[in-house]
């Protein structure tokens, strides 16, 4: 039987991450819960210039970020869920996207058939907070960011002049990232300024606790999601079908208020925002970055290599850091090739 003072105290805890979430029983796609738990942070851009030092997940096949999809708003409860279909590339099924294709060719109002479908890719990284010293000693945090800081990353993981590419993340012999954040409502946050700079080694004590994307996200349940988005015996569907809109928790407040670390939401994204009146109308999505404005002086490489001796570096590598490599190799291709579309 648990001690009545250990039981009080985990259900004023409870209380209190209640009262965070405004009384509201909202689901989530992080699990807030187990970050706590691990003492781990999550990291909010701030207006001004911010620098991070990315630290590599300890999947070795994946680049050092994870790409997300979301549908946000979901239900009259205001839900948030990962995308089951666009995390599988098609191999799951996801009933909010189902709902989607069922009603657009009927004669729904077109802003609540967007809803339906998932708001633009957002991306993790395990990093460190190198504003200052004391930013540095609250360790290892979460950054939920957006697209634009994600293809600011990526701009700089491969040297312009060579073409060899670079792991930002290296545990010694990464970078910092800097990025100027301007803004801070629907329709005037910018991310831009990127630059890298010299970064200590990360320390073991961090390495050893990062944990696995996986283990810090809520995968959704189908029926779970499909009551979320239909309630119960598809009353949402009844009621879209007839032309009615479904009350959304959360219109009549401020959206970064109803979970914790939502105030860093990518507003140039199009990420979805209410505002105390109404709910903001999701801006058309940009087809591609703005050009990244060309720094004054482009930062010289540590050491120069040949392309031989690159390669040769790259076969003494551990096979962790050249799976992180050939993966960070794709993405960049990836990146390379979004523009040309």
């Amino acid at each position: 039987m648990m001690d009545p003072t250990e039981e009080r105290t985990r259900a004023i805890n409870e209380a209190r991450k209640r009262r965070q979430r405004k009384y509201r029983d909202r689901r989530w796609y992080l699990d807030v819960d187990k970050l706590e738990s691990l003492g781990i942070r999550q990291f909010k851009s701030s207006v001004g210039d911010n620098f991070i030092r990315i630290v590599p997940p300890p999947e070795p096949g994946v680049y050092f970020g994870l790409e997300l999809w979301v549908h946000y708003d979901v239900g009259p409860n205001g839900d948030a869920f990962l995308c089951a279909r666009r995390m599988t590339h098609g191999k799951d099924r996801c009933p909010v996207c189902e709902q989607y294709q069922h009603l657009r060719d009927s004669d729904v109002d077109p802003a609540e058939l967007r809803r339906l479908r998932p708001g633009p890719p957002r991306f993790l990284f395990w990093i460190i907070d190198y504003k200052d010293r004391t930013t540095q000693s609250q360790g290892l945090q979460l950054y939920d960011a957006p697209r634009t800081i994600n293809d600011g990353i990526l701009d700089y993981s491969v040297n312009r002049r060579t073409g060899e590419v670079t792991d930002i993340s290296h545990p010694k012999d990464g970078q910092v990232f800097v990025f100027t954040r301007t803004g801070e409502g629907p329709t005037n946050t910018r991310y831009h300024a990127f630059e890298v700079q010299e970064a200590e080694p990360v320390p073991d004590e961090i390495l050893a606790k990062v944990p696995r994307f996986a283990d810090i996200l809520v995968w959704p349940d189908y029926e779970e999601v499909r009551e979320a988005t239909l309630g119960p015996e598809g009353e949402e569907e009844e009621q879209l079908e007839a032309g009615s809109t479904v009350p959304r928790a959360g219109a009549d407040v401020e959206h970064e208020n109803m979970v914790p670390s939502r105030d860093d939401v990518a507003y140039d994204e199009g990420a979805p925002h209410a505002s105390v009146e109404q709910p903001a109308p999701r801006p058309a999505p940009v087809e591609q970055p703005a050009p990244r404005p060309a720094p004054v002086e482009q930062p010289a490489p540590r050491t120069r290599r040949s392309a031989a001796s690159a390669q040769a570096a790259e076969e003494k590598q551990p096979e962790s850091l050249q799976l992180r490599t050939d993966a960070l190799r794709q993405r960049i291709r990836d990146r390379v090739g979004s523009h040309g579309r």
